[in-house]
């Protein structure tokens, strides 16, 4: 049966993704055209959120959070401590 398990390598894919700056002018705007306007903040605690629209959550994110656009339009957080580890930004876009 331990040869059912197998070592894999996930596909580079090429994805969108949106660095959370609540002190860049005009940051809403542009994170609000990024996820088609599926980002709000919540009324009670006052959390940032995106909608993920593959499993119909809404996710909260915060300052310096990467939010990405995957492949299927859906939006998700990334810490920018573990972005690095998941994701290289291409030389050209900065």
């Amino acid at each position: 049966m331990t040869n059912l398990i197998k070592t894999v390598v996930k596909k580079p894919i090429e994805v969108q993704a949106l660095q959370w700056d609540d002190e860049l002018p005009g940051m809403w705007a542009l994170m609000c055209t990024h996820t088609n306007n599926l980002v709000r903040t919540d009324p009670g605690m006052g959390d940032l959120l995106v909608y993920d629209r593959l499993h119909d959550s809404w996710i909260k994110f915060s300052a310096g959070d990467w939010i990405v656009r995957g492949t299927k339009g859906e939006c998700y957080p990334v810490e920018a401590e573990i972005f690095p580890t998941i994701y290289e930004v291409k030389p050209n876009d900065k």
